[in-house]
């Protein structure tokens, strides 16, 4: 009867612990995906703030350069 309830509170702890871990995985993937986006949104906001510092585009010719 006590061996019972043992395994019982046994079990229900595993259940616990499996059942916290897999919101821990779950969590951590979401915070990832979200750092992600932002780092990409980072990089498109440096790129096209590059972008708008150069100016136009030029068009050349096959026989001219370009040099900067």
């Amino acid at each position: 009867m006590i061996g019972r309830f043992f395994s019982l509170i046994f079990f229900i702890f595993i259940g616990y612990i499996t059942w916290k871990l897999i919101k821990f995985i779950f969590k951590v993937g979401k915070t990832a995906g979200e750092f992600n986006q932002r780092v990409d949104e980072m990089n498109r906001s440096r790129q096209s703030s590059r972008s708008g510092k150069k100016g136009d585009v030029i068009e050349l010719d096959k026989n001219q350069y370009k040099v900067e």
